[in-house]
């Protein structure tokens, strides 16, 4: 047992926590590549548009030198949707969508409104409660506000 634990320590050492973060995101692909009809979601659609979001991310700011955990945020930024997915009743949807289309409302405020919480909320809460970094909370938590959060994902240290 103590030889795995030093050999797991040298390995994070070597590539860094936020390197090793980062494969581990990647690693859970499988978990976004899921259809999530509660948004409207096909099969492999959130997983596309993780994937769009990071190389947005890092295509918008090539010039300046990111962090691991940039990536890493991106990836799963709508985690959220997967909870809502799971948890929500068959008519939350539908209201969702009624906000939207009677009510005028961006997805976001008509999740807000009709369940008192967005999917980045939502995100946030479980990443903070996986005990990940503040900084992937913050991101996951304001990735459609990101001058909000912005200062808490970008660390150049």
């Amino acid at each position: 047992m103590f030889i795995r634990n030093v050999m797991i320590y040298e390995a994070v050492f070597r590539l860094s926590a936020a390197r090793i973060l980062a494969l581990a995101v990647a690693a859970a692909g499988g978990f976004l590549k899921r259809e999530v009809p509660a948004c409207g979601l096909d099969e492999r659609a959130l997983w596309r548009h993780s994937v769009a979001a990071a190389a947005e991310t890092l295509g918008c700011v090539a010039s300046i030198p990111l962090p691991p955990k940039t990536f890493t945020v991106a990836l799963p930024h709508d985690l959220g949707k997967l909870v809502m997915n799971h948890f929500l009743s068959p008519a939350d949807p539908e209201m969702i969508h009624r906000a939207q289309t009677e009510g005028g409302l961006d997805p976001l405020a008509a999740e807000s409104q009709v369940l008192a919480v967005h999917h980045g909320e939502i995100g946030g809460i479980v990443a903070q409660h996986w005990k990940l970094a503040d900084r992937i909370v913050k991101g996951i938590l304001y990735h459609h506000d990101p001058g909000s959060g912005a200062a808490a994902v970008y660390d150049p240290v």
